[in-house]
Parts: structure tokens; sequence; C-alpha cells
């Protein structure tokens, strides 16, 4: 089973490659009305956010492979936002994915190469 982010273009669409390969996918969005595009796809969705520890720590039960996309990726609004999403959370789902004994771990982020501190 893979588990990935369904909050962007590029979580859903490492679930819609998963599924057509034949594996099975669970998916972390933050909002319920978002994750109706990926359930569709036949994702099973958990509801929540990866900067939740206890979430992220769920998510990663029986999952052989967990893709990480999760990033705040604009300029302006609080470090402790950005550090949040970019940082912390990444912590939890490696935290999390470690764990729960899972074999790969992919972490794809634009946003520490993006953000520049002026």
């Amino acid at each position: 089973m893979l588990i990935t982010e369904i909050n962007g273009f590029i979580g859903l669409h490492f679930a819609e490659l998963a599924i057509a390969k034949g594996m099975k996918v669970r998916g972390l969005q933050n909002f319920s009305d978002k994750a109706k595009k990926a359930q569709k796809l036949g994702v099973e969705v958990i509801v929540g956010s990866v900067t939740n520890p206890a979430t992220a720590q769920m998510a990663c039960q029986v999952v052989d492979v967990v893709t990480h996309t999760a990033e705040l990726a604009k300029e302006g609004g609080s470090i402790d936002h950005f550090q949040e999403v970019n940082i912390r959370s990444t912590l939890n789902i490696a935290k999390a994915a470690k764990n729960a004994g899972v074999k790969t771990f992919v972490h794809l982020s634009r946003g520490c190469s993006a953000y520049r501190n002026s």
C-alpha cells in the first residue's frame, strides 16, 4: 500500500499512478470536501493533517511506501506556519513511517528551494 498527501496535484497524481499499477492507496487530506476526487479514484482517504503526529502515525499503519508531498511554497506569511508545514510535518510523517516499519519513504518538496529569506 502507498500513502500520499492528496492536498495538491502531485499527491493526487501519485495516487492515480499507483492505482493504475494495481496498488492500494491511502491518502491524507486536510478537508473532507476536497477528498471526494481522490475517493472517486479508489483512494482510502484519511481526513487530517501530517502536522498532527497522531494522524501521521495512523496513516502509516500497514503501508509499504510513503510519498510526502505536503508543502507551503509561497513567499509571505508567518515563518512559524512555513516551518510547521515544511519542517515539522516532514518530521512527523518520517517518524511515523519509521515507527510503522515503512520500507520506502519519498519526500518531494520545492518549498525549501523556492523560499528565500530576505
